[in-house]
């Protein structure tokens, strides 16, 4: 980026890890975002061109942040190391979409197979958050508004 915004990329959300100080790229698309394309063979799907399109973003995000800490920090209070920036990407409803074993398997395949990129879908978030809301014995009335 340079100083008149022009060609400007932003990822959603930058966060440094407490520990580490490396920093966290998130990258949040919608829940309709289709994560399966087509067929490609039998039995085998590729990841829709929104979720392959994603990857390639947020991974340029990470190597403009690893090109530019020094400049994007520089007379700021904020500290953010890139040893190895991790990066997740929000997108789409796992139980809504990949309504197949053949569909589950493809997108699965590509997602645990990524190295520095992890897709969430939307359904999954909730349910983690749902998770965590139960074992700290928090209780949410869903029927209240």
């Amino acid at each position: 980026m340079n100083v008149d915004h022009k060609d400007a990329k932003f990822v959603d959300y930058l966060y440094a890890n407490e520990s580490s100080n490396d920093a966290l790229l998130v990258e949040i698309k919608t829940p309709e975002t289709k994560l399966i394309g087509s067929k490609y063979r039998k039995g085998v799907y590729k990841p829709s061109s929104d979720i392959s399109g994603s990857v390639i973003q947020v991974l340029d995000y990470r190597r403009e942040l690893s090109k530019n800490i020094h400049t994007i920090t520089s007379g700021t209070e904020h500290t953010i190391d890139v040893f190895s920036p991790r990066c997740v990407i929000i997108a789409g409803n796992l139980e809504k979409e990949l309504d197949d074993g053949k569909k589950r398997k493809s997108f699965e395949l590509f997602r645990t197979n990524l190295k520095d990129v992890e897709i969430v879908t939307f359904d999954e978030l909730f349910k983690k958050a749902e998770t965590l809301a139960t074992l700290f014995n928090l209780k949410w009335n869903k029927n209240k508004t």
